[in-house]
C-alpha cells in the first residue's frame, strides 16, 4: 500500500500534472497522519481553491479529462472502451473530480507500475528541490516517467494439460507474470514442475496468483521476483503453500478478492527474508515458519497462530486486540519479535515453548499479556521508541531475565498479575507494575528498577535489595491509594511520586537508621504513617498530607497546600510554598525539643477536648501565622527561649484558641514581648521586661523585676495586669492603663482582708483623704479599716517637695505625707500583721504601694515595711475605683 506521502503525490500528479512542493506535501502529510484532514479534503482543496486546477482540468469536458488523467498517471492513451466506461457507462456516475481516486484503485499491474514510477520520481524531485521548487521542473520530473516500460508479460499454463512445465526467466526490466493456483493435479496454471527466476534485483517484477481454492501446488522455484500478489476468493478457509519461493526481500501480499471470501488462511512453509502482508479482510492467520528473518505484517488479523518458530528470528506485526499463539521447535532456543500497538494477548503451548520474546511498539504504546500460565519464557528483550508493558504472573517472572534496549524516550514495564515472594534482580526494566490486589508479598529488586503501584494491593508488601550499600535507592510511582503497608526499610533513599490520581499510603516503612523519602509529582499525596528520618517534597506540586513519626526529624514541603500532623520529638520543617498547615491532635509540649519551623501559614489544634500546645517563642517570632483551635477553646503556650518576641504578625482565631506567653524560665535575660493582639496571657521573668500585649483582653504578669508594661490598643478591652507577690522584688511601670476597662490583679496572700477570697473576686476598696501631717514625726492614720478593706485610695494631695518616681521608697512616701521636712513616723493600720494596698497620686500618676505591719504588736507600718509595686502612668487623682482591682 502506498504511503501517505505517495498518495498525496498521486493526487498532485493526477489533478495538477506535477510533483508536490515540499511545504505543501509536509503540511498535508502531517494533517492526514494525525487524522485532522483526509485525502478527500486535499482533493477538494485543489478542485475548489486552486486556480491551477480551474484553468487546467477544470476547463475540460469529461471525456477530455479522462484522456488527460490516463496520460498524466499512466503515460498512455485510454482505449475507447475505457473512455466509454468512464464517460457514458457504469463509471459515468463517478464525479469527474473524484475520478483520480477511482483510476488509482482500479489500475491494473502495468498502470500501477507506471504510476508507482511516477510517484517515486515525484518524491525524488520534491525532496531534492526543497526551497528551490519550480512548477515547470516539477511537471517535467513526472511527465515522461514510465513512458516506455520494457519487460515481458507472461501467463503461466497448466502443465497437466500441456504436458510441459513452465520455465520462465525474467528480464532486466519490469516483468509481469500471472497464474492461477490450486490443489495438486488441478487445472490451475501454477504447477510444482514450474520455475520462475529473475536475476535482476533492481527491477520491479510482479507475480499475480489468483485462486478460488487452496494453493497447495506451488512452483518448485520462484526466485528474484520483487512482489508476489496472492488473491483468494474461496468461501472456506484457504491453505497456501509457499514452498519454492526464495526470499531476498520479496513482498508477498495475501488478500481476499471479495466479501464472500473466507477470512481465515493457513500459510505453509513461509520462507525467510520476505515481508508477508495479509489484507484487512483476513482475520485469522496460521503460519508455519521455515526461513529466517521473515517479517509477517498481520496487523489486520486478530487471531494469529505461529508454528515452527526457532532461533531464526521472525518478526510479527500485529495490532490492538490481537491474540497470538506461539509454538516453537523442540531442542532449540526459539525466538520471535513482536511489534504492535494497543493490547495483544500471547499464549504458548507448554511443550515446544518459545524461549525468547523480543517486544516493541509499532509507533504506539503496547501492552502484551501472557495469557497461558504455563508459558514460561526465559528472556524478554525490549526495543524501540514506544512504551512497552508486559503483563505476566509471578511464576512466569521467576527465572526470567530481561534486556532493555529501547530508546531513552520509551518506558518499559513488567506488570505483575499475581503476588507472593519473588526475585526481580535479573530484570532490566524501567518499572515493575503491581496491578492486582494479589500482588502483595516480598520482592527482591535491583536498584535500576522502579515500582509502579497501579492498584490497591490491600495488604502488606515488602521490597528489599540484595546489595548492602550505604545509599540503596528505590523509585516508587503510585497511581492508586494503598490500604496495606509498604516496607522499604532495606533502602536508604526512597523516591516516591504520585501519578494519575491523588493517592494515600496507609503506612510507608523506611529504615529507622536513616531513610530519606523524596516525593515528587503533580498529584496530592497523603502519608498516614511513615517511618523515615526525612521527607523531602520540594519537587511535589500537588498537596502533601503527612503524619509525623517520632523518628521523622526532617520534613520539607512542596509547592502545594501541605498539611503536617505533628506528634513530637526533635524535627526541622520547611513547609515550602503554598498555604501550609501544622496540625496538633492532642496536648503537646515541644519546648524541650530542638525544632525549626519555617514557611508555615497556619497552626491548628484539632483535639476533641480542650488541649494545649507548647512552643518556644523563636518558632513564632515575627511570623505571619494563623493560629486556631477546634471545638472547646484550646491554648498555644509560648515559652520564651529568646529575649525578644513579637507576635503582632499572628492572625489568631480568638473564638477557638488563646495565647499564653511564659518567660518565667528564661531568668537571665530581660524580655521584650509584643503580643498577638487577640487577648494573650503574657508572663515575664524576674528581669526588667518590656511587655506590650496589644489588642484584645490580655492578662499580663511581669513576674518580678522593674517591668515596662504598655497596654495601648486601638479598641478598648479589659486588660489585666497581675502584680507579683511582694516577695518578688520589682516595680512595674504601666502605660496606657484605661481606668474604664483595665484591671489590676493583686495577690490575695498580700492582702489581709482577701486572704481567703478566690481568684477573680473584686477587692474591697476604701477611700480616704486624711490630711497631711503638720507636725513632723507624727503618725499618719488611714481612714479605713485594713481588716475590712484591701485597697485604700488616698486622695490626699501629697507634699510637692517630694517628687515620687518608680524608684521611690517607703521613706519617700512618709516624707510626702508630712507638710514639713520631718517625715511622718509611720502609717497606722488596723492591727498588727495587717497587709494592705495603698494608692497615692502625684503628677498625674497613680502609685501602688504595699503596706505590711510586722515586727511589733502595734498597728504602725514603718518605712521599711512599705514597698512600691507599680506605677500607673497618666492616671489622674481619684480616677481609680473598686472596678479596677481583683484578686489575682
Amino acid at each position: 500500500m502506498a504511503t501517505v506521502s505517495e498518495q498525496i503525490q498521486q493526487v498532485y500528479i493526477g489533478l495538477l500534472g506535477r510533483a508536490a512542493d515540499l511545504p505543501g506535501l509536509e503540511y498535508w502529510k502531517q494533517e492526514i497522519e494525525q487524522g485532522a484532514l483526509s485525502l478527500e479534503q486535499l482533493r477538494a482543496n485543489i478542485v475548489n481553491e486552486q486556480p491551477e486546477y480551474a484553468t487546467g482540468l477544470g476547463a475540460l469536458s469529461r471525456a477530455s479529462v479522462i484522456v488527460e488523467l490516463y496520460s498524466r498517471m499512466f503515460n498512455r492513451v485510454p482505449a475507447s472502451n475505457e473512455v466509454g466506461y468512464w464517460a457514458e457507462e457504469g463509471g459515468s456516475t463517478v464525479d469527474i473530480d473524484l475520478l483520480v481516486f477511482a483510476l488509482v484503485n482500479g489500475a491494473d499491474q502495468q498502470d500501477s507500475l507506471v504510476l508507482s514510477m511516477k510517484t517515486a520520481a515525484a518524491e525524488q524531485y520534491t525532496n531534492a528541490a526543497g526551497d528551490n521548487y519550480d512548477p515547470t521542473a516539477a511537471t517535467d520530473a513526472v511527465k515522461d516517467v514510465g513512458l516506455s516500460v520494457p519487460g515481458i508479460t507472461v501467463a503461466f499454463t497448466d502443465a497437466d494439460a500441456t504436458g510441459a512445465a513452465d520455465e520462465y526467466q525474467g528480464t532486466d526490466n519490469n516483468d509481469f507474470f500471472s497464474a492461477t493456483g490450486g490443489i495438486e493435479n488441478s487445472d490451475a496454471t501454477l504447477d510444482s514442475e514450474d520455475t520462475l527466476a529473475d536475476n535482476n534485483l533492481n527491477d520491479e517484477d510482479i507475480l499475480s496468483i489468483t485462486s478460488a481454492t487452496d494453493i497447495i501446488e506451488m512452483a518448485s522455484l520462484i526466485s528474484g521476483i520483487e512482489t508476489i500478489n496472492i488473491s483468494l476468493s474461496s468461501s472456506i478457509p484457504s491453505t497456501i503453500n509457499l514452498d519454492g519461493i526464495v526470499g531476498f526481500g520479496t513482498t508477498i501480499n495475501v488478500t481476499n478478492a471479495g466479501d464472500s471470501a473466507s477470512d481465515s488462511v493457513l500459510l505453509l512453509n513461509v520462507p525467510g527474508d520476505v515481508k508477508l502482508i495479509t489484507g484487512d479482510k483476513i482475520n485469522t492467520v496460521s503460519a508455519m515458519i521455515e526461513g529466517k528473518d521473515a517479517v509477517l505484517d498481520l496487523s489486520a488479523a486478530t487471531n494469529i497462530q505461529l508454528q515452527n518458530l526457532d532461533e531464526n528470528d521472525v518478526t510479527i506485526i500485529t495490532s490492538d486486540g490481537a491474540q497470538v499463539s506461539l509454538d516453537g521447535t523442540s531442542g532449540r532456543t526459539d525466538s520471535v519479535t513482536l511489534q504492535s500497538t494497543g493490547t495483544v494477548s500471547i499464549e504458548s503451548e507448554e511443550t515446544d515453548q518459545v524461549e525468547i520474546l523480543k517486544l516493541s511498539g509499532n509507533n504506539g504504546d503496547v501492552l502484551y499479556l501472557l495469557d497461558s500460565e504455563g508459558y514460561l519464557p526465559t528472556e524478554v528483550v525490549f526495543s524501540g521508541s514506544s512504551n512497552i508493558t508486559l503483563g505476566l504472573t509471578l511464576d512466569q517472572v521467576t527465572g526470567l531475565s530481561s534486556l532493555d534496549t529501547s530508546s531513552s524516550l520509551a518506558t518499559t514495564t513488567i506488570r505483575l498479575l499475581s503476588g507472593g515472594t519473588g526475585d526481580f534482580s535479573n530484570l532490566n526494566v524501567d518499572f515493575i507494575e503491581f496491578a492486582s490486589a494479589e500482588g502483595a508479598g516480598t520482592y527482591s529488586l535491583s536498584q535500576r528498577q522502579g515500582i509502579l503501584l497501579s492498584s490497591d494491593l490491600g495488604s502488606a508488601i515488602t521490597f528489599d535489595t540484595p546489595t548492602d550499600g550505604a545509599a540503596d535507592s528505590i523509585n516508587i510511582s503510585v497511581a492508586a491509594s494503598q490500604t496495606g503497608s509498604i516496607d522499604v526499610s532495606d533502602f536508604e533513599v526512597i523516591n516516591l511520586s504520585s501519578v494519575s490520581n491523588a493517592v494515600e499510603l496507609s503506612a510507608l516503612t523506611g529504615s529507622e537508621s536513616g531513610s530519606i523519602v523524596n516525593i515528587s509529582g503533580s498529584q496530592n499525596v497523603t502519608l498516614a504513617s511513615i517511618t523515615a528520618q526525612g521527607v523531602n517534597a520540594n519537587h511535589l506540586t500537588g498537596n502533601l498530607t503527612i503524619t509525623q513519626s517520632e523518628l521523622l526529624t526532617s520534613m520539607t514541603g512542596g509547592a502545594g497546600d501541605d498539611t503536617f500532623t505533628i506528634v513530637g520529638g526533635d524535627f526541622a520543617l520547611d513547609a515550602g510554598s503554598g498555604t501550609d498547615v501544622l496540625l496538633f491532635t492532642d496536648t503537646l509540649d515541644l519546648s524541650a525539643n530542638t525544632i525549626d519551623i519555617i514557611n508555615v501559614e497556619k497552626m491548628q489544634i484539632t483535639a476533641d477536648a480542650a488541649a494545649s500546645v507548647t512552643l518556644n517563642s523563636s518558632e513564632l517570632d515575627n511570623k505571619p501565622i494563623i493560629l486556631s483551635g477546634t471545638g472547646e477553646k484550646d491554648t498555644f503556650i509560648i515559652n520564651m527561649d529568646e529575649s525578644s518576641l513579637n507576635l503582632s504578625s499572628l492572625n489568631v482565631d480568638s473564638d477557638t484558641v488563646s495565647i499564653s506567653i511564659n518567660g518565667a524560665d528564661l531568668t537571665t535575660r530581660e524580655l521584650t514581648i509584643v503580643g498577638s493582639g487577640v487577648g494573650d496571657v503574657i508572663t515575664g521573668n524576674s528581669s526588667d521586661d518590656t511587655l506590650t500585649p496589644g489588642e484584645g483582653a490580655d492578662r499580663v504578669s511581669g513576674l518580678g523585676g522593674d517591668d515596662m508594661i504598655d497596654l495601648a490598643e486601638s479598641e478598648a478591652a479589659a486588660d489585666i495586669v497581675v502584680l507579683s507577690s511582694v516577695n518578688v522584688q520589682g516595680v512595674d511601670s504601666i502605660d496606657s492603663f484605661n481606668v474604664q476597662n483595665d484591671i489590676i490583679a493583686w495577690q490575695n496572700t498580700d492582702l489581709t482582708a482577701e486572704s481567703n477570697v478566690p481568684s477573680g473576686s473584686n477587692l474591697q476598696f476604701a477611700y480616704t483623704d486624711t490630711a497631711l501631717i503638720s507636725a513632723g514625726g507624727s503618725t499618719f492614720t488611714l481612714g479605713a479599716s485594713s481588716s475590712e478593706f484591701s485597697i485604700v485610695e488616698l486622695n490626699t494631695t501629697l507634699d510637692d517637695d517630694i517628687e515620687l518616681t518608680k524608684s521611690s521608697t517607703g521613706s519617700d512616701l512618709l516624707q510626702a505625707l508630712s507638710e514639713d521636712s520631718t517625715p511622718v513616723s509611720g502609717i497606722q493600720v488596723n492591727a498588727a500583721d495587717d497587709k494592705v494596698g495603698l494608692i497615692s497620686y502625684q503628677n498625674n500618676n497613680a502609685y501602688l504601694w504595699h503596706l505590711e505591719q510586722s515586727g511589733s504588736s502595734d498597728a504602725l507600718v514603718m518605712a521599711e515595711d512599705i514597698q512600691l509595686v507599680a506605677v500607673l502612668c497618666d492616671v489622674g487623682q481619684g480616677e481609680l475605683s473598686s472596678s479596677n482591682f481583683i484578686v489575682a
